[in-house]
């Protein structure tokens, strides 16, 4: 644990100029060629015919298959296009109408059509902007359904595929985005002295927000002695 004055130190890297929603933070990462993996039954979502077959045209099924052999796709936390990695004329398609257990296809790019707008929330989910439909595991497969509270099926972790790489504004390679690996390298340049320890899943139980070093998911603030009172010391 660190004291306060090793805290000092990296006050700068922290965001605690102002409050920031979850769903918000990292909005200048994109994560480049990750796997979306469904938290219900471990399968990726994947262009129809995976890595090796698929075929990128307009109209081309998204299925759910095992990840060894799936697409990977462009993302990022927040609002926008989910695209097919090294494809990227070719986006993620609710289509016009999506409903319960409807199907998800690729279709050619058009950022801001609302049927390929999509946000990555922080608490995994993937929306559509601004409707109620979320991507759904269900028991077919991929799917769009009705957005539900405490609906697992709907819970989506990225994670590196084959060559992936993360940019964001200092450029810095990523070797795990927000997956459901419990532990990942330390980025350079970034409090490198600190052993990598587990990373916990945001929000925390019970609600609240974790406030972390920039590019240091396993670390958090915490009042000294876990007893948060007036006054009291913060360490890390």
């Amino acid at each position: 644990m660190l004291a306060l004055a090793a805290l000092v130190a990296i006050l700068p890297a922290l965001t605690l100029a102002k409050p920031v929603d979850l769903a918000q933070r990292n909005l200048s990462k994109r994560y480049t060629g990750v796997l979306i993996k469904a938290n219900r039954d471990g399968l990726c979502i994947s262009v129809d015919g995976g890595n090796q077959k698929a075929v990128y045209a307009d109209g081309t099924a998204v299925v759910s298959i095992p990840c060894s052999a799936a697409t990977t796709w462009d993302i990022n936390p927040g609002s926008g296009s989910v695209l097919v990695s090294g494809h990227n004329g070719f986006a993620l398609d609710a289509g016009t109408n999506p409903t319960n257990n409807g199907p998800l296809k690729i279709w050619t790019s058009y950022p801001g059509l609302m049927q390929q707008t999509w946000y990555y929330t922080g608490d995994d989910r993937i929306a559509i902007t601004g409707g109620t439909q979320c991507l759904d595991e269900g028991p077919n497969g991929i799917q769009t359904y009705q957005c539900t509270t405490g609906n697992t099926n709907q819970i989506f972790y990225t994670q590196p595929g084959p060559t992936t790489t993360s940019s964001s504004a200092s450029s810095q390679t990523a070797t795990s985005t927000r997956s459901s690996s419990s532990a990942s390298s330390t980025p350079s340049g970034v409090t490198p002295n600190i052993p990598t320890g587990k990373v916990y899943p945001d929000p925390p139980v019970g609600g609240g927000q974790r406030l972390h070093p920039y590019g240091r998911d396993d670390l958090c603030l915490s009042a000294l002695g876990g007893a948060p009172q007036v006054g009291s010391e913060v360490e890390m």
